[in-house]
């Protein structure tokens, strides 16, 4: 029987490994199934996402509006003119010409408003790639919860057949099978909470990949121990949301400037050539005027104020988009640094320490409840732990995708 029994731990340490889908240890293929990565699905995502499709349409959109200097068209007429003298034929052109200054202020303001755009959608694309990674991480963590729920089904079966053959003769070890077997259908419904889990975060993917097709594929997560965890994050940077703010609120100063400039005149050039008749010789006239904007003070000092109070909202909004980033870095750091700790502990301590646990019980008889109980607790311990480094792996990923969500600049990897 002790030989029966060390078979049968040995085969379930065998089975369970050392963590290896905890920290993401090289499983590239498991028999037929195939795999895929965190890099590969991100890689696709960047091709073939709908939600950065529209931010690089936006992006091009706006780049088209800041090309080139915006004037009134011109006007070119034909002119009849019937008098005295008979008919008489021309032509008419006009010309409007801002003032010089009102001219180049504007297309700056157009390309700031474009850098303001492509600031905006390079902060929403990095948001879109940090839901795609969460959305990933959230189906590589119920597909490996799910490995564990079955790995710990069987091994409760297993325990409670071994557990029936003590119990015939001992009272204590029948109340011991029957906690084993309510431990089996609590698993077993387990299992089907986490199969359900998987199907739904593998459709998640599909908003940020529409064609990709998960069935067969395994995710994999880069080993911890290669993966590169920053210790000291640069938290004097500016964060995107700063940089599209920083943008707006330039663009806000430079529409008020703009404005100021409306008490300046403006010019208007005509040209006017009559063709002649027997009557008539040819004529043309020239005309050059001049807009007097001044003498209707009050448009421009309303609209000035308004654009005034505007460009003060976009200076408190920069101010308040700086102190909230600055929280949030500050807040994002400690918890990286935390839970790469706590992963350290585990990897390092809490499970070499459990590993060394079910060595010791491989010798026990499990015929008496003393066995029984080590053999249970001893298992179940060592799940509890696989299960904690996933929830802590997940964070830790989670969080440094959100910081280089915040910190990244244009790029999306």
């Amino acid at each position: 029987m002790q030989l029966k029994n060390f078979i049968f731990v040995s085969f379930l340490i065998f089975s369970l490994g050392y963590t290896a889908s905890c920290w993401g240890m090289d499983h590239k293929t498991t028999g037929t199934a195939k795999s895929f990565n965190l890099d590969e699905f991100l890689t696709q995502v960047q091709k073939s996402s709908p939600d950065l499709e529209i931010e690089n349409a936006a992006s091009n959109e706006a780049a088209s509006k800041a090309r080139g200097i915006r004037l009134p068209p011109p006007m070119l007429g034909l002119m009849l003119m019937n008098d005295g003298s008979g008919r008489n034929q021309g032509l008419e052109f006009s010309q409007e010409i801002p003032f010089p200054s009102k001219i180049f202020k504007e297309k700056e303001i157009r390309s700031l408003d474009a850098d303001s755009q492509k600031a905006g959608a390079a902060y929403r694309k990095q948001f879109v790639i940090h839901q795609a990674r969460v959305a990933y991480l959230q189906y590589w963590s119920a597909f490996e919860k799910q490995k564990i729920i079955l790995q710990k089904l069987e091994w409760l079966k297993s325990h409670a057949r071994i557990s029936k053959s003590t119990s015939r003769s001992d009272s204590s070890a029948q109340i011991h099978l029957l906690g084993v077997e309510s431990e089996v259908d609590r698993a077993e419904n387990e299992a089907e909470e986490v199969q359900s889990l998987v199907i739904e975060k593998s459709a998640a993917l599909n908003l940020f990949v529409p064609d990709l097709k998960t069935d067969g594929l395994e995710p994999l997560l880069p080993p911890l121990e290669k993966q590169k965890i920053q210790k000291h994050w640069p938290l004097s940077q500016k964060t995107s949301a700063v940089l599209w703010k920083e943008s707006e609120a330039k663009s806000a100063q430079l529409m008020r400037d703009l404005k100021k400039q409306a008490y300046l005149p403006d010019f208007f050039v005509r040209y006017r050539a009559y063709n002649g008749n027997d009557q008539s010789s040819k004529s043309s006239e020239l005309m050059l005027g001049i807009t007097l904007p001044f003498l209707y003070f009050w448009q421009p000092q309303a609209e000035v104020s308004e654009l005034e109070a505007r460009n003060l909202k976009a200076q408190s909004q920069l101010r308040q988009a700086e102190a909230e980033s600055s929280s949030k870095l500050q807040s994002l750091n400690s918890r990286i640094e935390s839970l790469s700790r706590q992963l350290q502990n585990l990897k390092d301590k809490l499970l070499p320490r459990a590993h060394r646990r079910m060595k010791l019980v491989e010798n026990l008889s499990a015929r008496t409840m003393e066995a029984l109980n080590d053999h249970r607790s001893v298992m179940l311990d060592y799940l509890e732990l696989q299960f904690k480094a996933i929830e802590l792996r997940m964070d830790l990923e989670t969080s440094q995708s959100e910081f280089m969500a915040l910190t990244e600049k244009g790029s999306s990897s």
